[in-house]
């Protein structure tokens, strides 16, 4: 056993001393091939830096158009929101106008024979508001454009937006008024019906 040991013993020492040997004589070639090694790191290192900067480019770029793309089609949606609400405004004040003319030709009809001063007032009142509203309708489109030239179109469109539901509100309002007007001429007693209960 003391022999087999005292071999293996001389066999490692006699195999790292012929590897120590061997690496001395060909130092050279192993640092030059460290270099070459160390040289296509650095080219691998300094092509991918260009792949990634072109991705990123490239990334940026695509966001770029993305970006682009979805503020073409807020334009869009705001325009059509825009066209849509103004025909639906002006369509109601057009309207609003011809109950209100309508009403007005009721009243000179039935003048003699009611009490026609509440409708009146009502319906002179209702008209006064269609024509401060007519403006407002109008202004819309202004409102819309000054959008696409904004900073911020979004709380540019909220501002609109409030404007849009205040018109539609005095629409509302309008049209309550003109309704009060019927109901004041309905409730009024003919001079017929008077005349019969005295």
């Amino acid at each position: 056993m003391k022999k087999s040991l005292l071999f293996l013993f001389t066999f490692v020492f006699a195999a790292s001393a012929m590897t120590a040997l061997a690496k001395n004589p060909n130092e050279d070639n192993s640092q030059s091939a460290n270099n070459s090694a160390k040289n296509k790191v650095e080219l691998q290192q300094e092509k991918e830096t260009k792949e990634t900067g072109n991705k990123n480019e490239e990334k940026e770029q695509n966001r770029e158009e993305v970006q682009n793309k979805i503020t073409e089609k807020k334009k869009a949606n705001i325009s059509k929101y825009e066209s849509r609400m103004t025909k639906r405004l002006q369509a109601a004040v057009i309207r609003l106008e011809k109950i209100a003319t309508r009403i007005e030709s009721r009243i000179e009809k039935t003048n003699d024979k009611i009490n026609t001063a509440k409708a009146t007032t009502l319906v002179e009142e209702a008209k006064e508001k269609i024509n401060s509203l007519q403006p407002k309708v109008e202004n819309i489109n202004t409102e819309i454009e000054s959008l696409y030239e904004s900073e911020d179109p979004k709380t540019l469109f909220k501002e609109v937006r409030t404007n849009i539901k205040g018109i539609v509100n005095e629409t509302k309002e309008i049209h309550q008024i003109l309704t009060e007007a019927i109901q004041s001429l309905k409730a009024q007693p003919t001079a017929d019906e008077t005349g019969a209960n005295e």
